[in-house]
């Protein structure tokens, strides 16, 4: 089969190699001329990319990077000034929000839903610190409260945590009354309840406390013998 193709208004051969393979020459438009498209040495078309520059009648080179990736200069107006878009050394864009059209932005941490933990059957050894609740995972603290039975004074009963192996020091009850840490955030613990007439003292878990791997509160007595009680802890897990 011969074929053949039209050139002006004549017939033209249709040329293949060796092989049969169809041999092509594809040329583009420059000017008005038709020129012929390079390729490289694997038959990839090469490729010259301008565009107008600024003003709109002068063409300049668009340029890549050794990777052949396309570097771009971004520009926004700032009023009536064009101002080149900024971005970090990570090629990530710097965005200044306080200029932008919305009347305000809100912003909440999203964890999973809250989790009441309650812990009611533990034994506190005499002058033993001791972790009576606790929670492994990540994420954050809602509230809860630690509650000893009746036994210790206030100067005798420590209360601490521990946040992903680190402990903290113990405090003795009289110290979170004396130092007025008698709110939730004036430190993770915080004395919710000081009765020393009835030897009744609550400690309240501030919110928002977070934790990479664990947490737990710890409680130490010196009154003696063994001591039970309740603990709550109202937590969340990140997802």
């Amino acid at each position: 089969m011969l074929l053949e193709g039209k050139y002006g208004d004549s017939l033209i051969p249709v040329l293949v190699d060796a092989l049969g393979q169809l041999f092509m020459i594809v040329t583009g438009l420059y000017a008005g001329a038709p020129k012929i498209l390079a390729l490289d040495a694997d038959g990839r078309i090469l490729a010259h990319l301008i565009g107008y520059d600024t003003d709109g009648a002068v063409y300049r080179t668009v340029s890549l990077d050794p990777n052949g990736n396309l570097i771009a200069l971004m520009k926004g107006l700032d009023g009536v000034t064009l101002r080149t878009i900024a971005v970090d050394a990570s090629g990530i864009m710097k965005a200044n929000l306080s200029a932008q059209d919305l009347n305000y932005l809100k912003f909440r941490p999203v964890y999973g839903s809250m989790v009441d933990k309650i812990e009611s059957a533990f034994a506190v050894p005499h002058n033993t610190r001791t972790s009576i609740i606790s929670v492994t995972g990540k994420g954050s603290t809602v509230g809860g409260t630690l509650l000893l039975n009746s036994g210790p004074t206030q100067n005798q009963l420590w209360y601490g945590w521990t946040v992903d192996g680190t402990t903290g020091s113990l405090m003795l009850v009289s110290t979170y009354e004396y130092r007025n840490l008698l709110r939730p955030g004036a430190s993770p613990l915080y004395l919710s309840k000081y009765d020393p007439v009835d030897q009744v003292f609550i400690m309240g878990i501030s919110p928002g406390i977070t934790f990479e791997e664990s947490i737990s509160f710890d409680v130490l007595q010196q009154s003696g013998g063994l001591l039970g009680g309740n603990a709550v802890l109202n937590y969340a897990l990140i997802p």
